[in-house]
């Protein structure tokens, strides 16, 4: 599960709290420089130790009792030791996140020790991933705290979501109607684009849709000259040479975690603007879940070409984005209709493309099919999450 980016904990005694799942967890930097996470509450009565989002700190106090842990999650002092009688310390720290782990800077955690580890998770998924956070030496930063809200649907359908193509020509009608002011292509040209654009699935559930890129554009059309250059110094020949004809513009990492990084434009008199958004769809019951929204830049990046590509972020794809806005009506409309009896029997389709065989010879890792308007990826994604549902104990070690 995401909780965060080492970004947003650049100096020792840095967190911030996060949610994987039901529970609410600490995430903050050691004087070590290690990065470490626990469960937010407290050993002794089960208080919670932070009630900010985020901040820097030496000791975390619980406000009930005064019981007192330091970044590493140590218990220092009970703030009444005199009448704790053979108490050790040391076994009452802050319970740990399982298995946390970092890619690129990404935080990751797990709360069961006999889980495959991050690395074996995202797999060949990590080669796509490097384009987005490692094609610079700096690597991505986080440009502000993520934003939040709360939509009246399922986790998987924003999820499956952001695998799905044909939804952007029909439901985003409206905004990709005004970027042709802005220079973009029409509908047509961008579905005929598309038609002929691989997406990418794995073993896992992860997909990603690549970029559809009009060969009328100029190469790397969006990204600043001086990033451009660092992207071709810092990426493998085979990542570069991908980078330029599909990068990985819109996917989900599974379970819960989606990203999109493409070229929009929303106003007639600025031209089209790169941004990258990196999300969490946080399951609140199982027809509400709290989006988490952040929106990343390289680090090398200018000041001016930040500001503007958060803008251009948050206006499509934020809290208030034309695009967000587009969506969360159907994803709440879909789950409205599935709480009904009849409804709730009925079966969804994933077949669209499944006659379409993979491409011979993609030159990246995971299955790719020719076709953005194809649902293999969703389906994917889908079919892991049952075989997850269908697991038992005894079952768990044979994914």
């Amino acid at each position: 599960l995401f909780l965060g980016d080492e970004s947003e904990l650049p100096n020792p005694g840095d967190y911030v709290t996060r949610t994987m799942g039901g529970d609410h967890v600490i995430v903050g930097r050691g004087d070590d420089g290690k990065i470490r996470g626990f469960l937010n509450s407290c050993r002794h009565r089960r208080m919670p130790l932070c009630r900010a989002d985020a901040g820097t700190t030496r000791r975390f106090v619980c406000p009930y009792h005064a019981w007192t842990y330091d970044i590493t999650g140590a218990l220092r002092t009970t703030s009444f030791d005199q009448h704790y009688q053979h108490f050790d310390l040391a076994q009452h720290g802050l319970v740990p996140v399982t298995q946390l782990a970092t890619y690129r800077g990404l935080i990751f955690g797990n709360w069961d020790a006999q889980a495959c580890s991050l690395d074996e998770h995202l797999a060949d998924k990590k080669w796509y991933l490097d384009m987005l956070f490692a094609r610079t030496p700096g690597g991505m930063t986080v440009l502000d705290a993520p934003q939040r809200w709360i939509i009246e649907t399922n986790w998987k359908i924003p999820a499956l979501n952001f695998m799905d193509t044909q939804h952007a020509i029909t439901v985003h009608k409206g905004p990709m109607t005004m970027g042709q002011a802005a220079g973009a292509p029409p509908l047509d040209v961008i579905a005929k684009i598309a038609d002929g654009t691989p997406q990418v699935c794995f073993p896992q559930g992860h997909g990603l849709v690549t970029r559809a890129i009009d060969p009328n554009m100029p190469e790397f059309f969006g990204y600043p000259p001086e990033l451009v250059s660092l992207y071709k110094q810092t990426l493998p020949h085979d990542q570069l040479a991908q980078f330029r004809t599909g990068p990985p513009g819109v996917g989900t990492i599974f379970p819960n975690t989606s990203w999109i990084e493409t070229l929009l434009g929303v106003a007639a008199d600025k031209p089209p603007t790169i941004f990258f958004n990196l999300r969490s769809w946080q399951p609140l019951a199982p027809n509400k879940i709290e989006v988490w929204s952040w929106i990343f830049a390289d680090k090398e990046a200018s000041a001016e070409w930040r500001a503007e590509s958060y803008r251009v972020g948050l206006q499509t794809f934020g809290i208030g984005g034309i695009f967000d806005e587009d969506d969360s009506e159907v994803w709440a409309s879909v789950s409205r209709v599935m709480q009904g009896p009849m409804a709730s029997r009925q079966f969804m389709e994933f077949s669209a493309g499944h006659s379409t065989p993979p491409l011979e010879g993609y030159p990246g890792p995971g299955t790719a099919y020719p076709s953005l308007l194809s649902e293999h990826a969703q389906y994917g994604f889908i079919r892991r999450w049952k075989q997850m549902m269908e697991l038992d104990q005894a079952g768990s070690e044979s994914l």
